[in-house]
């Protein structure tokens, strides 16, 4: 995807994502919501996709069910692809 998907997925994500799961670098505010920067590591992106596509429900009343079109859908895996990196290991 181009510089500009990747950016409106980026605002699709800062208006329905970062206040739980954190933007970029930035830490999840909630213990329960992972990063967004690690969420490609618990989900594979069809997966992820077709969830969204067919109306994600997680079961808490803090985060909203959410219905993404296509090209939203498209956009906002775009910029999560972006900015993936491998989660932490524990420290033993």
């Amino acid at each position: 995807m181009d510089e500009a998907s990747i950016a409106d997925g980026k605002a699709i994500a800062e208006t329905h994502c970062a206040i739980c799961h954190g933007l970029d670098q930035d830490a999840s505010l909630r213990a329960d919501a992972p990063p967004l920067r690690y969420v490609l590591s618990l989900y594979s992106p069809e997966n992820l996709a077709e969830d969204f596509r067919a109306g994600i429900h997680v079961g808490h009343e803090d985060m909203p069910d959410f219905v993404f079109g296509d090209l939203g859908m498209d956009v906002l895996l775009a910029y999560l692809v972006s900015i993936q990196e491998t989660p932490p290991t524990a420290v033993e």
